[in-house]
């Protein structure tokens, strides 16, 4: 049985950021993932696929970087993302890893998976934050200033759409060349589809077969990251 529970992970400055905690059944989970989310906030596309990391046998903390924001529509949420603290949300991920660790298993692997903005950030985490063991991103990419090329923490799966309006493929393609030229591995996919494929509840950039595609690539990814099961790979992969 799926559980879940809302919390908050507090930073040494005083402040806090509500979290939600999804974990699979009575056994203890050995792997977890830390979700950022897009523009749209802590929703329940977020909230679903915590559901189906939980699932398949991960431990999930999604962090609400918007402090209990939500926004109305696509305007609102535009400008929201761009109040999101770069160096704050780097110290949450960092905290969300001691968290899982203190509370579920002192030696669990955690990733750390973004959507849109949130995988801009999610990226960043992983050239800056020690203990993440995995990193996949879908339809976003950091400012140059946010990485560090030369000293990636984690392996990384991406995954972005040929017609993503928001996301160029050029841009797509230049960040992980860089991440690849810098010594980091990692994997990218590109797919007949637009900006936010993944979402189930947006009927017109929803994806269906680029969906199914994109998330059995990032459960075979997690598998072997996160639980050791399976092949590894290492490299820069160009699909549609």
């Amino acid at each position: 049985m799926i559980t879940l529970a809302t919390s908050s992970i507090d930073l040494p400055n005083g402040s806090s950021a509500r979290v939600d905690l999804v974990l699979p059944g009575s056994e203890l989970p050995r792997g977890a993932v830390i979700l950022l989310h897009e523009r749209f906030g802590l929703d329940g596309e977020l909230r679903a696929r915590a559901r189906l990391l939980a699932e398949a046998g991960f431990a999930s903390l999604a962090i609400d970087l918007y402090d209990g924001a939500v926004p109305a529509g696509e305007d609102e949420a535009d400008e929201l993302a761009t109040t999101i603290d770069r160096a704050r949300t780097l110290e949450l991920v960092g905290a969300a890893i001691g968290w899982l660790r203190a509370r579920l298993r002192a030696s669990m692997k955690v990733g750390v998976m973004g959507f849109g903005v949130g995988a801009a950030h999610a990226l960043s985490a992983a050239s800056r934050v020690e203990g993440l063991t995995a990193a996949v991103v879908f339809y976003g990419t950091p400012r140059d200033e946010m990485m560090k090329y030369d000293d990636m923490k984690c392996p990384v799966l991406g995954h972005f759409g040929l017609d993503d309006e928001r996301v160029s493929v050029d841009r797509a393609d230049a960040v992980f060349d860089r991440i690849r030229a810098g010594g980091g591995d990692c994997e990218l996919h590109h797919y007949e589809a637009a900006h936010g494929f993944l979402r189930a509840g947006d009927t017109e950039q929803q994806d269906a077969a680029a969906a199914s595609e994109a998330w059995t690539r990032t459960m075979e990814f997690l598998q072997v990251m996160l639980l050791g099961n399976g092949k590894a790979t290492s490299h820069v992969r160009h699909a549609a």
